[in-house]
């Protein structure tokens, strides 16, 4: 194997570890975000107020009373979790689709890599 290959090689399994890294990563991202829910409740006042629910525990916080912030709270909420299922749906693509020169799967290297 020349050195050219094997530089090659190297550069590829890199890429492919910092593909999974990144992955992974997004991948604890999104549960962190699915661990919880937002939701609009009446207080005793009649008025709304914003809660946030930790899903596993049901333990609700009250995050504050209707207004431009709230709203603006629960929007970029649910944004940031579209945000993250769109980025783990593209990179969940990139590592299956993801070949090495010979046809070889990212998880054969990077098993073959890491053992």
């Amino acid at each position: 194997m020349s050195i050219l290959e094997n530089n090659t090689r190297k550069n590829e399994r890199e890429h492919i570890k910092i593909l999974y890294k990144n992955y992974i990563d997004a991948m604890n991202s999104y549960n962190i975000s699915l661990r919880y829910r937002m939701y609009w409740q009446k207080d005793e006042d009649g008025c709304d107020k914003l809660m946030i629910q930790h899903l596993k525990t049901r333990k609700s916080e009250s995050i504050g009373r209707r207004c431009g912030e709230t709203e603006r709270i629960k929007s970029d909420f649910y944004k940031s979790k579209i945000e993250i299922i769109k980025l783990l749906l593209n990179m969940e693509e990139n590592v299956k689709n993801k070949k090495s020169p010979k046809g070889i799967s990212p998880i054969e290297i990077l098993y073959a890599t890491l053992t």
